[in-house]
């Protein structure tokens, strides 16, 4: 299928693409580095803006108080990099409501996506503990979400299991996928994507399941034409470990068996996502290079 022409004010970086092959694969690449760049800026720059208020009012039990509020900065931080998401799509896509297929998904998507959240969660928590780790890799890893507990119980909840999956979502499958698509094949752009999602976790245990959990969100992506469906899955991914990672501490032992289950189910609900995909319509917002008249 021809590319379809946009006038420049519905997509104003339109006239980067379309060039060469090579030129779409390079500014996608780049626009989508730039954008987690920019991302984790955001949130490191709020992250460094309570630590730093804190230290002022505080002198005792610094270390303490960051940890209590950590949930109160990862929501504040994810609230700022929502509007952030919004502005890169806006400005890579043009019409943002197409580009990120923001309609109410088909029932049919709800209960797998859901299950496949958990059952992917349930895969990488037993996974992360068969897997022979260095010590040093799991001394970050524990570090990293270290403040899980220490804080409000629901400010935490909702930072962890909402807020961040529905802005992680915007960024990764709404600004990087989208960008990615438009400039290389969809197989390139999924695996990229992933790497980028993993790499953005900040140590290996975490790139270990956040890959695999990329590659699952950009599929159900694709499938539901909704971006409400990877959110979906990732708020099932994050809100589940609040039951499997203590059910998995107390029976360290279940790791293997449960492991083959999760991927069982893994495979089985993403297969079901694929096999329910949405047919694309004639008014989608942007044919890609290689025929595929998706708009992401």
């Amino acid at each position: 299928m021809k590319k379809e022409k946009y006038p420049v004010k519905e997509k104003p970086f339109s006239k980067l693409f379309g060039k060469s092959p090579l030129s779409d694969f390079a500014v996608s690449i780049l626009i989508s580095v730039v954008t987690v760049f920019l991302y984790l800026l955001v949130i490191s720059l709020v992250k460094l803006s309570f630590d730093a208020a804190l230290k002022a009012v505080c002198s005792d039990s610094v270390d303490s108080l960051v940890l209590k509020n950590a949930g109160i900065t990862s929501l504040v931080g994810n609230i700022v990099a929502l509007s952030l998401a919004f502005l890169l799509i806006y400005a890579v896509h043009g019409n943002t409501r197409k580009s990120l297929f923001i309609t109410v998904p088909r029932f049919r998507f709800i209960i797998p996506a859901v299950a496949l959240g958990a059952s992917l969660n349930l895969l990488s928590d037993a996974a992360v503990r068969l897997i022979p780790f260095s010590a040093e890799a799991v001394e970050k890893y524990n570090s990293l979400y270290s403040f899980l507990g220490e804080g409000n119980a629901f400010i935490e909840f909702v930072s962890v299991a909402i807020a961040a999956p529905a802005v992680e979502e915007l960024i990764f499958r709404g600004a990087v996928y989208g960008t990615l698509k438009r400039g290389m094949p969809r197989a390139a752009a999924i695996l990229i994507s992933a790497l980028l999602f993993g790499a953005a976790h900040g140590n290996l245990i975490s790139f270990t399941f956040t890959f695999l959990l990329g590659v699952a969100l950009a599929l159900a992506f694709d499938a539901s034409r909704s971006i409400f469906v990877p959110i979906i899955v990732h708020v099932a991914f994050n809100a589940s470990s609040y039951v499997i990672t203590p059910m998995m501490d107390k029976a360290p032992g279940a790791a293997v068996p449960l492991c083959i289950g999760g991927a069982a189910l893994t495979a089985l609900t993403l297969f079901l996502i694929i096999c329910s995909r949405e047919k694309k319509t004639r008014d989608d917002d942007g044919a890609s290079r290689n025929g595929d008249n998706t708009t992401i």
